[in-house]
């Protein structure tokens, strides 16, 4: 009976002292975290820290340009499989190793040295997301909450974000253009190529993104044929039912280009011809 009361008393007692050193922990990562100071153990791709102060980050230039590329990469209609492969061809060191190589460490993650060079979609989104880039400090991506729990990402409402921390490697109109570029999609349709235009037409009627189709016809005669328009989404998503919340409007994708090189012709004749109105009709369209 005393042996056992030994026992309990022992992992009581451990089970207090790792609850009293986990709450004293979370209370500094806390108070530290909401003090604007970073709570990551090291700096991320692009930036180290600085020696005289472990809490500001400095630029490491080598990994920015890396990361600057992958910005003008991605605003200029890249996807992140075409960045990825851009770079693996290129044989950048991939973060991992990057980070591994400049602090002296070796690294058997992802099938050792074989991967240096591996660039993945997902590692590519994740640098395109990160508002430290234009200089910022985020807090508490992650949480948890009790010492026996594993941490687990926090929705981005419950983020601390704190501007202007450090040094930005890419301008907040850089950032903001990649973030409207991600949410284009990229990808190569059945025809085997990607259509510039997807996932940039809207339905004037629904608000519905409107999808394109491209498939090869053949006429009586035998002779084939490209099918290439869009269709209203919402109308494609309900072809099906009975009741329909919008029509089967669709517009050729020939047509479509036809309308955008004469919106060009139109903006470029109005802007040789009154700079000054043009300009301001420009800045006028930023402030909405």
């Amino acid at each position: 009976m005393l042996l056992v009361f030994i026992v309990l008393y022992v992992r009581l007692s451990s089970e207090w002292y790792l609850r009293d050193c986990s709450r004293k922990i979370s209370v500094a990562y806390q108070t530290k975290g909401r003090s604007g100071k970073p709570t990551t153990n090291v700096a991320i791709y692009g930036y180290r820290k600085d020696p005289e102060d472990k809490d500001h980050w400095l630029i490491d230039e080598e990994a920015a340009a890396v990361v600057r590329r992958i910005y003008q990469l991605a605003i200029s209609g890249k996807g992140y499989a075409e960045i990825a492969r851009i770079l693996r061809d290129d044989r950048i060191e991939t973060p991992t190793y990057y980070l591994a190589h400049r602090n002296g460490r070796t690294v058997s993650a992802h099938g050792g040295e074989g991967h240096r060079f591996d660039w993945y979609v997902t590692t590519i989104g994740a640098i395109i997301a990160k508002p430290e880039y234009k200089g910022h400090t985020v807090n508490f991506r992650t949480g948890h909450k009790s010492y026996k729990d594993k941490r687990t990402k926090n929705p981005e409402e419950d983020w601390l974000i704190f501007e202007n921390t450090h040094e930005a490697i890419v301008d907040p109109e850089t950032w903001a253009l990649a973030q409207r570029a991600a949410k284009v999609i990229h990808r190569t349709d059945t025809v085997g190529e990607a259509n510039p235009l997807t996932g940039l037409l809207f339905c004037a009627d629904c608000g519905h993104r409107m999808y394109n189709h491209r498939h090869w016809n053949t006429t009586p005669k035998g002779k084939k044929y490209l099918v290439d328009s869009y269709q209203c989404g919402t109308y494609n998503n309900e072809r099906h039912r009975v009741e329909h919340h919008c029509c089967p409007h669709h517009i050729s994708t020939k047509a479509v280009r036809t309308l955008i090189l004469d919106a060009i012709r139109y903006v470029s004749q109005f802007a040789l011809a009154d700079e000054a109105a043009f300009i301001q009709k420009v800045r006028d369209a930023s402030a909405i």
